[in-house]
C-alpha cells in the first residue's frame, strides 16, 4: 500500500520552512567565512518569500559579500 504525499501548508508550517532556510543561509555564509552584520542577518530572518529565499541559499555558495547575496 502506498501512502500519499503531500506538504503541509499553513502559516505556522511556512514559518518554520523560512526559518530553517534562513538558517541555512547563515551557516552556509559563516561556513565560507563571509561576513554578515546583524542588519543583514535579520534580513534573512525577517524574509518569509520562499522564492526569494531560494534564491539567497543558491547565492549563498558563491557569494563572497552579502551585498552580493541580496543583489
Amino acid at each position: 500500500m502506498m501512502a500519499d504525499t503531500y506538504e503541509y501548508s499553513s502559516t505556522w508550517a511556512d514559518s518554520l520552512r523560512a526559518e530553517g532556510e534562513a538558517k541555512a543561509i547563515l551557516r552556509v555564509l559563516a561556513g565560507r567565512g563571509v561576513e554578515v552584520p546583524d542588519e543583514a542577518r535579520e534580513r534573512s530572518r525577517r524574509c518569509t518569500d520562499e522564492e526569494t529565499l531560494g534564491t539567497w541559499l543558491d547565492r549563498s555558495v558563491t557569494a563572497t559579500t552579502v551585498d552580493e547575496l541580496f543583489a
